[in-house]
């Protein structure tokens, strides 16, 4: 990933991992996101039921919270808790 991220900095260009499917663990994105340390990397938060806990995204998004860049939004009538992620997000 540093090498994409190194290719892509000079033209301007984020490179995003998508957290979705089988690479979506939360530990491991940010264990790579760290690992690259490049300020043109980061996550694409895919908003998955699966990261909600206790009906909040607080305690997933305490720990890649900084790397998110980009957010997926989907099955907007689902009630997923897009208000909390985003103030989440804005802290």
């Amino acid at each position: 990933m540093s090498d994409l991220a190194d290719d892509a900095e000079p033209l301007g260009i984020e490179v995003l991992l998508n957290m979705h499917g089988s690479f979506s663990y939360r530990h491991d994105m940010g264990k790579l996101i760290e690992i690259t340390s490049k300020n043109n990397c980061g996550l694409v938060y895919n908003c998955d039921d699966s990261d909600i806990i206790g009906g909040l995204p607080e305690i997933v998004l305490d720990r890649i919270g900084a790397y998110i860049k980009h957010v997926h939004l989907h099955e907007l009538t689902a009630g997923y808790p897009y208000s909390e992620l985003f103030n989440c997000l804005s802290v």
